[in-house]
């Protein structure tokens, strides 16, 4: 996705995973705001699509060949094709990691994601559980996999300057 900066205090990419392409909904909202908070964002919907023309993966597998260094043609997203960021100076970046997943689906399905992002390396920073995400079975065994888990609402922490 092409964006105008890259926050330098967090080096790798925020990660919405349930990014929805609906203006009204949170995840939404989220993905906007940070992107132009300056920060790099990538999205995740299992049926694709785009947000304001920044395409989603439509799945983690396709997101970690990305950060592997995996290209467009290798994987079944249209994503990684636009994922890099453009700096002030110019320069265009693919960030490394995943700094912060954001979690907007529902306990069922972010249960059967948590192997998959303990394939990530590094491992992320932290793991947001949005309102209507944050069941306790979810942050006890996220936390029990070695993740900070953080109980808030990612909009709410752009808003007020605490992401």
């Amino acid at each position: 996705m092409t964006i105008e900066h890259h926050k330098k205090d967090h080096e790798g990419y925020l990660l919405i995973i349930g990014a929805s392409m609906e203006p009204e909904r949170y995840s939404n909202k989220v993905f906007k705001l940070a992107l132009k908070q300056g920060y790099s964002v990538l999205g995740v919907h299992p049926k694709g699509g785009n947000i304001d023309g920044h395409e989603l993966f439509t799945n983690l597998g396709d997101v970690m060949h990305f950060i592997a260094g995996g290209t467009a043609a290798e994987t079944t997203s249209n994503a990684v094709s636009s994922a890099t960021s453009t700096t002030t100076s110019g320069n265009q970046v693919r960030r490394t990691a995943i700094d912060t997943i954001s979690l907007y689906v529902r306990s069922a399905i972010a249960l059967t994601m948590i192997d998959d992002f303990t394939k990530l390396v590094p491992k992320p920073r932290r793991i947001i559980l949005n309102p209507g995400a944050d069941a306790p079975e979810v942050a006890d065994v996220l936390s029990r996999k070695g993740f900070n888990v953080v109980t808030a609402c990612t909009l709410v922490l752009l808003h007020t300057g605490q992401y």
